[in-house]
C-alpha cells in the first residue's frame, strides 16, 4: 500500500488506485494477518478491524468515489502546476472542475456508482 501525504493529492489518488486495484488481495491479506497464530494478538486485531471496516458497503463506496474525484482533481492540478499556463487557462480549468463536483450531484453519476455496486 502507499503512504498518504498530508499535502500532495497525488499521493492520495495514487492510494486510493492502489486499493480498488488489489482489493481482494488486500481483503485476504487482512483474513490471514487477523487468523495468523504467528502475529501477535494487537497484530491480528488491527487487521481484524481493518477486514471489518474494509467490508463495509461505505468504505468500498467511498474509495471508489474518491479514486475518481482525486484523478480528476490531480489531472487539473498537475495542469495548473504547469510553467506556461495563462489566467484564462487556469480560469477554464477551475471552472471545469467546479461542473464536475457540481454534476457528481446528479442522478446521471448516481447511476454510474450504482451499476459499479449492483451489476
Amino acid at each position: 500500500m502507499k503512504n498518504l501525504s498530508e499535502t500532495r493529492w497525488s499521493a492520495w489518488e495514487d492510494t486510493c488506485k492502489a486499493l480498488n486495484q488489489n482489493w481482494d488481495s488486500v481483503k485476504l491479506s487482512l483474513c490471514d494477518i487477523s487468523e495468523n497464530i504467528n502475529e501477535k494478538s494487537v497484530t491480528q486485531n488491527e487487521a481484524l478491524g481493518l477486514l471489518r471496516s474494509i467490508n463495509r458497503f461505505e468504505v468500498t463506496f467511498m474509495s471508489l468515489f474518491w479514486s475518481d474525484l482525486l484523478q480528476r482533481f490531480n489531472v487539473v492540478i498537475k495542469y495548473l502546476q504547469s510553467v506556461n499556463i495563462d489566467v484564462c487557462t487556469v480560469c477554464d480549468q477551475y471552472e471545469t472542475l467546479i461542473q464536475y463536483v457540481i454534476n457528481l450531484r446528479s442522478d446521471d453519476m448516481l447511476h454510474h456508482y450504482e451499476k459499479l455496486f449492483f451489476f
